[in-house]
């Protein structure tokens, strides 16, 4: 009887520590040979050392659980559904014994953090294991259970930040994310995987702020917020990643910032880039010109775009773009309608077409952009079928 109820006691115990936790809930299962509780306890005591040390905002709450409750699909599931955790890691650990007096691990990480895809898992997953196997041999015991708690820690912080970012909780996988890359700096370069795929989810974090529609004007709320994230993002990640460049131009014109927004435009297209940014950094150059009434520099910067880039860009959502634009009231957006509706074939309405030649007829200096709208027409215009050839038959009975 008596151990019946130390079993029950055994239950409600285990039920209550797996239910309770504020904050960021983690469940962690080491499947391993011989990982002793005073070693997890001082793996966990390192790991608090680096939370604090790594300023992460967020409350963590860890729960050590049985291996057997971890190691199959649907019993992570459950521990998802009843304790509401936010990831589940197992950490296989097996030591080494050819050379007693430096013990080394070797650690396997597989998770499911419960948001996102399935590919959005799997990389996840190939980050994780890329982090956890890229630190050298350890030196002793203490060196080990150091070890142990610093993959826990960077596992940590990828998991949640993958969680974050899949569930556009947008500033928490930010904050995560540069943590970790702060952590990964001295193992790896900039450019080396998964430090550089680390880097680019951050950035990402930061520029889906902007991540507003063409067919309404932002909210001056949504236009400080992307503009505040996507300066963050232009310092840390131009010279990496020159798309923030484009995004961060866009949110600057919502702005009215139209030098600002040229200025940066002008800054990437200095930098190497993807065919497909460079062809939205052209596009960015020539709007913005014209905009600013440089007529020149917009027909020189569109004419590369139709030369080289033209089946680049979305064609269908600019044509939002401009008409929001010419609600903004902006000069010349007039133009922008009519010539990318020439681009994507679209029928220009009446009085819209006349609404574009009275603006181009109000300043001799739009001379260049006339022709450039002529050239649009051409682009657009549905091809003539190519005559078929007449075949003999048909040759001898014309002839007849």
């Amino acid at each position: 009887m008596v151990f019946g109820l130390l079993f029950c006691l055994w239950l409600l115990f285990r039920l209550a520590y797996l239910r309770t936790g504020s904050g960021i809930k983690i469940a962690i299962a080491y499947d391993g040979h011989r990982v002793p509780m005073d070693d997890w306890i001082r793996t966990r005591r390192h790991f608090s050392d680096l939370l604090q040390q790594g300023q992460i905002s967020q409350e963590v709450s860890i729960r050590l659980v049985d291996p057997a409750l971890a190691n199959s699909d649907s019993r992570v599931d459950h521990l998802y559904k009843k304790y509401k955790f936010r990831a589940v890691v197992l950490a296989s650990v097996s030591l080494k014994a050819a050379d007693p007096s430096k013990p080394s691990t070797s650690l396997k990480f597989t998770a499911k953090h419960g948001a996102g895809g399935h590919e959005f898992h799997e990389a996840t997953v190939r980050h994780l294991n890329a982090i956890a196997l890229s630190r050298p041999p350890v030196v002793d015991v203490h060196d080990l259970i150091k070890r142990n708690a610093e993959t826990l820690f960077e596992s940590l912080l990828m998991l949640v930040g993958a969680c974050a970012l899949a569930d556009n909780r947008l500033a928490e996988a930010s904050g995560l994310l540069t943590a970790l890359d702060t952590h990964i700096a001295a193992r790896f370069k900039k450019s080396e995987f998964p430090r550089n795929a680390i880097r680019w989810w951050d950035c990402s974090a930061r520029m889906r702020r902007g991540n507003f529609e063409n067919t309404a004007i932002p909210s001056p709320d949504e236009i400080a917020d992307a503009l505040r994230y996507g300066a963050a993002a232009v310092e840390r990640y131009l010279d990496e990643f020159p798309a923030v460049g484009n995004v961060q131009a866009r949110h600057l014109f919502f702005a009215g910032q139209l030098d600002e927004a040229l200025q940066l435009t002008e800054r990437v297209i200095a930098l190497p880039m993807k065919p497909s940014e460079r062809a939205r950094a052209n596009l960015n150059h020539a709007v913005l010109s014209l905009f600013k009434s440089n007529y020149r520099n917009c027909y020189e910067s569109f004419q590369r775009l139709f030369n080289d880039d033209l089946g680049m860009l979305p064609w269908e959502d600019l044509v939002n773009f401009a008409d929001t634009a010419r609600e903004m009231g902006q000069p010349g957006a007039v133009y922008l309608c009519g010539l990318y509706r020439m681009v994507t074939k679209k029928q220009v309405p009446p009085e819209l077409a006349v609404a574009v030649k009275a603006w181009l007829d109000e300043d001799a200096s739009r001379k260049d952009l006339v022709k450039l709208y002529a050239r649009a027409q051409r682009l657009g215009a549905p091809q003539a079928a190519s005559p078929k050839p007449r075949t003999k038959a048909k040759k001898r009975s014309r002839d007849r």
